[in-house]
């Protein structure tokens, strides 16, 4: 079965994240003032200015370690909403949200409203699917 364009978008872009995150260096960083100190893993590793504490801050909140976390809780999160056919027929559901199995009463359509939800941060992205519910 071929890959929803949904989640074959999601992939890329977390895909792309990763390499950004991995290419700055997979470390922690530490603010003072407004300057955010990079952890040194060469020796031409150092500092950042930014315009404020602030700034500076938020960068530092989304270092490259932090940033690869949440890619990876994403991912789980696209290996638990898993289509599965309803019924064995050939309409796809999602299986945790619609209480855990294909047969319940209670059917979510996949791909599900989480995972439309999981793909809005984006929607700016020239390659982002159309058919959002």
């Amino acid at each position: 079965m071929n890959e929803h364009p949904l989640i074959a978008f999601l992939r890329a872009r977390l895909d792309e994240d990763e390499q950004m995150a991995r290419a700055a260096g997979n470390r922690r960083w530490l603010v003072q003032d407004n300057i955010i100190e990079l952890y040194p893993e060469r020796e031409d590793d150092g500092f950042i200015s930014w315009p404020t504490r602030a700034d500076a801050r938020h960068a530092a909140n989304w270092d490259p370690a932090r940033v690869l976390a949440d890619i990876a809780s994403k991912r789980k999160i696209l290996d638990l909403h898993r289509p599965e056919p309803f019924r064995g027929g050939p309409h796809l559901v999602c299986v945790p949200c619609s209480g855990g199995g294909p047969q319940d009463y209670y059917v979510t359509d996949w791909p599900c409203q989480t995972l439309y939800i999981l793909a809005e941060p984006f929607a700016s992205h020239p390659d982002y699917p159309k058919d959002q519910p």
